[in-house]
């Protein structure tokens, strides 16, 4: 099992949101060697639409380099699980 924490650091009601993520445990405790980030996500209304624009600062250059490894290793606990839960969720 995997776990995420979000953070909010700033709310604007139905135009930002803003905050820092990362991989815990299922007690909230951020899993080390696991990159953490800030997220700005801005909405706006364009030709009667939303407009989603969303900006992720990572910590450091490694950080960012690193997200496709640690993607591929949860990806691979996942998969696993994913027909048990198509048949919950069917």
């Amino acid at each position: 099992r995997h776990w995420a924490f979000f953070d909010f650091t700033e709310v604007r009601p139905k135009t930002y949101f803003a905050g820092t993520n990362g991989f815990c445990d299922e007690h909230g405790v951020r899993a080390a060697g696991m990159p953490t980030g800030r997220w700005e996500n801005f909405f706006s209304e364009t030709s009667g639409a939303t407009l989603v624009r969303v900006v992720k600062h990572f910590n450091s250059r490694e950080d960012l380099e690193a997200l496709p490894q640690k993607i591929e290793q949860v990806e691979a606990v996942i998969s696993p699980c994913l027909p048990q839960l198509r048949k919950e969720v069917l």
